[in-house]
């Protein structure tokens, strides 16, 4: 990768809400991701505004990523701070709506305004990474806005690659409940608080089972429903389809994920028709909460050779 712009005032982050938990955890987070990096293997380089959408379940309030969810903050936020990317959290129209009629489509043209303000306020370069649910809105918004695209246009910035982490690849016009074989998991409620909405149980087992009880209590505390439509909605036109994004494209498997289990994950893979580079975390469903360090310097590792 070429070096990149050297102005550490450009350098912050992203990310969407649904980062860490049960009702809002797989497909809320957008997370953008940016930092000066130091020097490696003796050349400087940096990712300038690297956005993260970190769509976990989409359950997850956007407290519980600022004060009232110490143990997220701690275990993802802070450690973002200490490898030297500021954190931005964002929430998406789909979660916690008044309004049921709300779909896949909203979330991602919101994600992709906030994708263009980096990029045109800034000129930054950018890394998108979606996490569960966040891969459809996550993969549709940074259609056309790559680096190699927005330089040829004479334009500063751009998307770099994309990071899927445990994360729904799914092709243009199929939905979300396709790729489940039709069907919600028994896992989410339906119609609940109310029609047109959906929320979830077995918070603990289903998204933190390596999480120690305490942690996982304080972000279930934090759960809010989601728009129900997000399942039925056709998915965008996705960004990992375009030959700009060809060997730019990671895909971080859970192996221990009870939302989004390895089988399946390896059938998005495979059924996408592109080709991924895999790597392995030994966690589950939300391993930007129980192995942020780790999550960090795959992100870091592959973006930078």
């Amino acid at each position: 990768m070429s070096s990149l712009p050297q102005d550490p005032s450009n350098t912050r982050g992203i990310q969407h809400e649904g980062s860490n938990g049960g009702a809002n955890d797989g497909m809320m987070g957008i997370h953008s991701i940016s930092q000066h990096l130091k020097r490696l293997d003796g050349l400087a380089r940096r990712l300038h505004s690297t956005l993260g959408l970190d769509l976990n379940n989409r359950w997850l309030s956007r407290k519980s990523w600022s004060s009232s969810c110490r143990a997220c903050d701690e275990s993802y936020a802070s450690h973002l701070r200490k490898a030297g990317y500021a954190t931005h959290i964002a929430a998406l129209p789909t979660f916690d709506s008044t309004d049921v009629n709300t779909s896949c489509a909203a979330d991602t043209d919101a994600v992709r305004r906030q994708l263009l303000s980096f990029l045109e306020v800034d000129g930054s370069d950018n890394v998108v990474f979606a996490h569960s649910y966040g891969g459809i809105p996550g993969g549709g918004a940074a259609v056309g806005l790559s680096k190699s695209i927005r330089s040829q246009n004479s334009q500063k910035g751009g998307v770099l690659g994309l990071m899927y982490m445990s994360a729904f690849i799914i092709p243009e016009g199929a939905d979300l409940s396709e790729s489940l074989g039709g069907r919600k998991p028994p896992y989410i409620l339906q119609d609940q608080p109310s029609q047109g909405l959906c929320t979830v149980t077995g918070v603990r087992e289903i998204f933190y089972s390596d999480l120690d009880m305490q942690t996982a209590e304080e972000i279930g505390a934090s759960l809010r429903p989601h728009a129900d439509l997000v399942f039925s909605s056709p998915a965008p036109v996705p960004a990992w389809r375009g030959l700009e994004f060809e060997k730019k494209l990671l895909f971080l498997r859970c192996t221990q994920d009870k939302a989004i289990p390895l089988p399946l994950q390896d059938s998005l893979i495979e059924r996408s028709g592109v080709h991924w580079h895999v790597k392995d975390v030994e966690t589950s469903h939300s391993a930007f909460v129980s192995r942020p360090d780790e999550i960090i310097t795959l992100l870091r590792d592959f973006f930078q050779t």
